[in-house]
């Protein structure tokens, strides 16, 4: 299962501020990051956005609360 986490913070390629999401999927008991969703679509900034780099890679079961399911909306 999907779940995303909204970071706040400027994109420098987009040249705007705003809350940005990361994907985040499950794997052997954990939450691991992904890719952002953002405006960009993938444009190639993955590996140099500074939000990207500043989200965690890992998240546990314990810290899934700091997670939204946007699916159940």
């Amino acid at each position: 299962m999907d779940k995303y986490d909204y970071i706040p913070g400027y994109c420098p390629k987009l040249q705007y501020k705003g809350m940005w999401p990361c994907r985040f999927s499950e794997k052997d008991g954990v939450y691991v990051k992904q890719e952002m969703i953002c405006s960009n679509g993938g444009s190639g900034c993955m590996g140099t956005c500074p939000l990207f780099a500043q989200i965690p890679e890992v998240y546990p079961h314990t810290k899934e609360w700091l997670l939204m399911d946007i699916s159940a909306r």
